[in-house]
């Protein structure tokens, strides 16, 4: 498999390839010029060298003409003259000597010319025409051989150095050729240098025009058809980074349409569940008001708008409170004392109509947040058939309290003072029929008072004398009372209570245990027994009621502590009528206690409540 390309690679290819052109054209042009300068260098010693030997040659026909005129005159001045072009022709020697071996690497024509300059020096010095000789002029034929030597070695350094120049000179004259050449190739290479570069600059364009630039204006143009809600154009294919941004793109176009159906879905079910919403908020049976932290109405329900016959502009610069009975100091901080009274209890007011009917209701203020601003939401429920039904219930009772209770009582005690013959005396039926009558009466007196009990829990708080005693004592006296009833059924009752102190109402205490155990007689078989124990919870004292009795129906143990329900209503209607457990539930819940009731090990119920032990530590 081909290895794959990515966009880095591409790129950097791009790059690599010029740069790579780039330095073979600069490798090859810098060694051209340096070649180029090598030339010139050269050039210019071989210059040098030419005019030093140039310089030499006429430094030594001068130095030659000076000798003679001084030979044949005895000028001092030719004398000088002599010496000058001497000194100058050995420091032309040495500077072409230098030339010759360091600068154009030919130690051997430099030797050749010490060689043959040393000799001249030696021949003249010791010929005739060494300027310190006494001879004349005419002495030089006088002695030829000598001074033939002088002749030669003067010809051998002429000859030499005439060498040297055209050697000099052949030398610039190739030297010039070479410069030339080498300058058309540098500035050929420059021109192929130049054009490579245009061309490759244009087809890098042109690449990155396809690699990159046209890709990317796809992509570019999809997003733009993506905001217009059109189509998309044909994926990129270019097996780099581009294909993988083009396919990222598309499948986050994939995830936002998937998302952009569910919220379509979910705001339709918003919607649908609004529309659900208002219809439920239409329908209730309650008026429903939206305030701001001022108390100003900014919406109300239909209910409100039927029930009380208002609407919005009803409110028009008033606030909410305008739609009860308050007093002034109530109305100024109506929507705080709301508040404040909805988080404990709902409030009981008077809702004013706009023909200034007074119609009872509860309300309740609950607080939101919507934009960063306070709301509240008021519930305003009719509290008109309550109030009726209260007012109706009050009546009841009080009608129980004083038309029931007293002649009850009345008709208990002539019963009772018929049965002992105080009119006159009964016979045995008669006797058995009073007695009868005594006990329904005494039945239905009973029951009164127990109604009236439960109605006095539920409208007041009743009033506890709270005290610490010992729960064991409060079971013996329980006990005592209690023997009797033991006895119609053979029931025995073992009291297992030890002593711990309580922090309770004693009196009320003693009617719950006392109901408890009447029950357990009551439900008990013949010859059963009842059991009375105690144990610790935590930082309460938990007393029990065991008893033998067929026991209490799971379904039915959350409703036998409410008023007038029995666990059989057949059977138990028998033997009451479903008040003594609601009253004990209402003694311990006032107690901050619990109540509750369990299946017994070996059969039967366990009744228990619960109890704060004294000052709180068991």
């Amino acid at each position: 498999m081909p290895a794959k390309l990515t966009l880095t690679h591409k790129l950097g290819l791009m790059v690599l390839i010029p740069l790579a052109v780039n330095w073979y054209f600069y490798s090859h042009t810098h060694t051209k010029v340096k070649e180029l300068e090598k030339l010139v260098d050269e050039l210019a010693d071989r210059r040098a060298v030419a005019s030093a030997a140039n310089s030499l040659i006429t430094n030594e026909f001068f130095a030659l003409q000076a000798l003679m005129q001084y030979k044949m005159f005895r000028d001092k001045g030719d004398r000088k003259d002599f010496d000058v072009y001497m000194g100058k022709m050995a420091e032309s020697i040495d500077t072409l000597e230098t030339l010759l071996a360091k600068k154009l690497n030919d130690p051997a024509t430099a030797s050749r010319m010490h060689f043959r300059n040393a000799e001249l020096m030696h021949a003249l010095k010791v010929s005739d025409f060494h300027p310190d000789a006494e001879n004349q002029f005419g002495s030089f034929f006088e002695d030829l051989e000598r001074n033939r030597r002088v002749k030669h070695a003067m010809l051998g350094l002429i000859e030499t150095l005439r060498e040297i120049d055209l050697s000099a000179k052949t030398a610039v004259e190739a030297g010039i050729s070479a410069e030339k050449i080498s300058r058309a190739e540098l500035r050929r290479s420059f021109d192929l240098l130049v054009l490579i570069n245009s061309l490759m600059t244009i087809a890098i364009v042109l690449f990155i025009s396809k690699l990159i630039v046209k890709p990317v204006n796809t992509i570019a143009e999809n997003f733009n058809r993506v905001s217009n809600h059109e189509p998309l154009l044909e994926p990129i294919k270019s097996d780099d980074e581009l294909e993988e941004l083009d396919k990222n793109f598309r499948g986050m176009l994939d995830k936002l349409e998937a998302n952009r159906q569910s919220q379509l879905e979910m705001m339709q079910q918003i919607s649908s569940s609004r529309d659900s919403l208002q219809t439920v908020i239409d329908v209730l049976p309650a008026a429903l008001f939206i305030t701001d932290a001022e108390g100003r109405v900014e919406s109300i329900n239909k209910f409100a708008k039927d029930f009380f016959d208002i609407d919005l502009n009803y409110f028009h610069e008033n606030n909410l409170s305008k739609m009860f009975q308050l007093s002034a100091e109530q109305r100024a901080n109506f929507v705080s004392l709301l508040e404040g009274e909805s988080a404990s209890a709902l409030a009981d007011l008077f809702a004013v109509t706009p023909d200034k009917e007074l119609v009872p209701v509860k309300v309740s203020t609950v607080s939101f947040e919507n934009n960063k601003e306070k709301k509240f939401l008021t519930v305003v429920a009719d509290e008109t058939e309550s109030y009726r039904l209260q007012q109706a219930r009050s009546d009841f009772f009080s009608m129980v309290s004083h038309d029931m209770r007293t002649p009850l009582s009345t008709i208990s005690g002539v019963l009772q003072m018929a049965i002992k013959g105080a009119h006159g005396s009964v016979n045995k039926e008669t006797a058995e029929r009073l007695e009868v009558a005594m006990r329904s009466s005494s039945v239905l007196l009973e029951l009164v008072n127990r109604l009236l009990k439960i109605e006095q829990m539920d409208t007041t708080d009743i009033e506890l004398n709270q005290e610490n005693f010992d729960i064991a004592d409060l079971a013996k006296d329980v006990a005592s009372i209690i023997t009797p009833q033991l006895e119609g059924k053979n029931l025995s009752l073992i009291n297992e209570i030890e002593s711990q102190s309580v922090f309770a109402d004693r009196a009320y205490i003693e009617e719950v245990v006392m109901n408890l155990v009447s029950n357990a007689i009551k439900y008990s078989p013949e010859g059963g027994e009842i059991k009375l124990s105690n144990r610790l919870e935590n930082s309460q004292v938990v007393v029990e009621v065991a008893d033998q009795g067929p026991g209490v129906p799971t379904s039915k143990r959350s409703t036998i502590f409410e008023r007038y329900r029995q666990a059989d209503r057949k059977r138990d209607s028998k033997v009451g009528f479903g008040l003594g457990l609601a009253i004990c539930k209402a003694i311990i819940l006032r107690h901050g206690g619990a109540i509750g009731v369990r299946d017994a090990k070996d059969g039967g119920s366990v009744f228990w409540f619960s109890l704060q032990c004294k000052n709180g530590e068991c």
